[in-house]
């Protein structure tokens, strides 16, 4: 009777041990292959979705490069205006000062004009210009260069010659934008 009793507890163990070890099977197997598995599906579908959105984006890359080249060409044409701006701005000092010195009776022989510099926080440009004149002459052109309309400052005034000849004046200024 013992030995009946140890017998139906053992297989009776052992039929409640398989359906347990069938479960385990299936819990190892699930972690070490389904797991993973899925793992791996998840990671290669966020890479798909990935690409199709840079692919949606790369389809916007050419409306979004002729409006960047319309903005650059707008840039471009605002600069040219500017750059023909403060030339004009130049060119109409020149024929200022051209203006001065025959009404003042001088004779303009050469204008430089230097590069613009900041200094101060302001835009200045040297200039020099030579000419020749009385001393009134000069002093009339002087005059009209330092009640011009642009800010203009003289650094060096020269004047070479004798009382018979005109003389030779030489004017260092700066103007100020």
């Amino acid at each position: 009777m013992l030995m009946n009793k140890i017998i139906f507890n053992i297989s009776r163990n052992l039929w409640l041990a398989f359906p347990v070890a069938i479960i385990l099977l299936l819990i190892i197997m699930i972690s070490k292959v389904n797991i993973p598995l899925g793992k791996q599906a998840i990671n290669e579908t966020i890479k798909i979705l990935r690409n199709i959105e840079k692919k949606r984006e790369a389809s916007t890359y050419p409306q979004k490069e002729i409006f960047l080249r319309g903005e650059i060409e707008l840039l471009d044409s605002m600069l040219k205006s500017f750059e023909l701006l403060r030339n004009s701005n130049k060119i109409t000092l020149i024929e200022e000062l051209y203006n001065y010195a025959n009404s003042s009776d001088f004779t303009i022989g050469k204008v430089e004009i230097g590069i613009p510099q900041n200094i101060a926080g302001r835009r200045e440009t040297g200039m020099v210009i030579e000419g020749k004149g009385s001393y009134r002459a000069a002093g009339a052109f002087i005059e009209r260069i330092e009640n011009c309309t642009q800010s203009t400052r003289i650094r060096q005034l020269i004047i070479k010659g004798g009382e018979e000849s005109p003389l030779d004046v030489f004017i260092d200024l700066t103007l100020r934008e």
